[in-house]
This record gives C-alpha cells, structure tokens and sequence, in this order.
C-alpha cells in the first residue's frame, strides 16, 4: 500500500514538472516572440525612417535636375551627363526636343543609351537623317585625353536641315584619377554661322584650331576677352 502511495505521487510530482517545465518553456518562447515582435517593430520604423529620408533626398535630386534643366532651357542650350561608357546619366529637356527629337520627358527612354543608340533608334522610328551620333562620341573621346574643358564645333545634319553646335566639354574623374564620363554643354548656333568658317579658317592658320574630322573642330585657345580701356 505504501509503495503504491510513493510510486502515485511520484508520478503526480513528475507530470507537476512536466508541467512548470512546460511552463517555463512557453514563457521563454512567448518572451523570444515579444523580443522579436519589438525588432520587428523598430525595423518596420527604421525601414520607414529610411524610406522618408530617400523620398526628400530623391525631392531635392528632382527639384535640382529641374532647376539645371531650366536654366540650360533658359540658355537655350543642352546638356547631359555620360558615364565612362558614354551611357547618358542625365538629359535636359531641351536636348530630349532640340536634338533629339523626342518628348521633353525623353530622359527615362535615354538614360543608359549612348548617342548612337538614341540616333539609331530615331533613324529606324522616323526614316530620317541624323548624323551627329558619331561626332558626338568621336569629341567626347577627345576632350577625354585631353584631360581638360574642351571647346567644339560641330557640323551635321537632322532630317536635311544643316546644323551647326558650339559645345563645351569636360572630362569627370574619379578621385583616384580614373575616367568617370563627360558632361557636356552646347548650343545650336546654326543660325550664327554667317561668317563661321572664316574664323575656322583663321584659327586653322594661326594654330588656334584643329581639325579632328571632316565635321568637327576643336577650339583650341583659352579665347581671353580684351576688353577696351574704360576711363
């Protein structure tokens, strides 16, 4: 009778520590998921955090793109950035127009694309000539051996209107002194060409300008002004 009443609470104080050692378990997994509910709620604020701070940081990107593009407008002129492979970064929406031919909100369809990739797509589009694709690369390599701002002339042709660009060039490098693309600055200046070959011609002769090709000259002087004496 005894050993029966031992063996019976025995197995009473085993289930009892069955039990608080389930107890104790299910209190340490339902703290693991408190903790992880609170991790998950500060990377959930984190995460938010971090969205808001890249919407004002793309805010500002966008207001300066516009900001660069409205004034390269205003000018009347065009400008992009390239990387070292000459994959357009960045487009105004003068040049998606002017040269281009395209929407002024061409610049999600260009970016990436090299100059022969949006001429060639705007030939085989349209049917029609465009023959600054190439010059555009050819000037672009050019400035980048040089090393330094570079000013360009450049002649072609856009659905058999003439077209004559002024434009400024200027090599990107990396800190450490390795090719990191182009931005470019121009002008269509064909309606100012009266009298612009006679300048080439002069500069050719004096050794102020260089012909790199049949279509493009590069203005080699640092073209100071000297102004009259005001007295």
């Amino acid at each position: 009778m005894f050993s029966l009443f031992v063996e019976h609470k025995n197995k009473l104080k085993k289930t009892a520590d069955e039990i608080n050692e389930a107890k104790a378990n299910f209190e340490h997994a339902f703290q693991l998921a408190k903790d992880q509910r609170q991790e998950l709620i500060n990377a959930k604020a984190e995460l938010e955090k971090a969205n808001q701070e890249l919407a004002e940081v793309n805010s500002i990107l966008a207001c300066n793109n516009k900001l660069m593009s409205d004034m390269a407008h205003a000018a009347g002129g065009m400008i992009c950035r390239k990387d070292k492979e000459g994959k357009f970064l960045f487009v105004n929406e003068y040049q998606c127009v002017e040269f281009f031919k395209m929407p002024k909100t061409c610049m999600p369809d260009i970016l990436g694309k090299t100059d022969i990739d949006v001429i060639n797509e705007y030939r085989e589009r349209t049917g029609k000539q465009h023959s600054f694709g190439d010059l555009c690369m050819s000037s672009d390599e050019h400035c980048k051996e040089q090393k330094k701002k570079c000013l360009y002339v450049e002649f072609g042709n856009i659905d058999g209107e003439p077209i004559v660009l002024k434009m400024i060039k200027t090599p990107i490098f990396t800190p450490d002194g390795k090719d990191d693309g182009i931005v470019n600055f121009g002008w269509n200046i064909s309606s100012l060409c009266n009298g612009l070959m006679d300048e080439l011609n002069t500069g050719l002769s004096e050794g102020t300008v260089e012909k790199l090709d049949k279509y493009v000259y590069w203005i080699k002087d640092e073209h100071t002004c000297n102004l009259p004496l005001i007295l």
